[in-house]
């Protein structure tokens, strides 16, 4: 525990948190999923105003109106649902056919489509 006084009036204690392992790490992973559903609600805010802004700029432009609130629903989803699509392409990735390098003997056949000295991708 720390005590710090400051001016004559004012004193301040620090105590280690209880409960946890109160490391850097844990107080990291708490603000940056603090600052995720801040930003979450943040962008939906800037997605409405985004269309408001365009409604006023264009003086009610129908169009223009619908467009602004489709580019917001897109911003609004794409920050919602990043998590899934990080899942979604890491799995599109981890599927996909491996390249393999095939080493060839003296009496090989060369008819593949890149062939280099001494073997082929596949």
């Amino acid at each position: 525990m720390i005590t710090v006084q400051l001016a004559h009036h004012f004193t301040v204690t620090l105590a280690p948190a209880t409960g946890g392992s109160g490391g850097v790490l844990d107080w990291g992973n708490g603000k940056v999923a603090q600052l995720g559903t801040f930003f979450r609600g943040f962008s939906i805010v800037g997605g409405v105003g985004f269309v408001i802004f365009q409604a006023l700029a264009s003086r009610g432009a129908f169009s223009r109106i619908i467009i602004s609130g489709l580019a917001a629903a897109v911003f609004i989803w794409i920050v919602f649902n990043v998590t899934s699509l990080r899942d979604r392409v890491g799995k599109d990735l981890q599927s996909a056919p491996a390249a393999v390098w095939v080493h060839h003997g003296a009496a090989a056949d060369h008819s593949a489509d890149h062939v280099l000295p001494g073997g082929t991708w596949r």
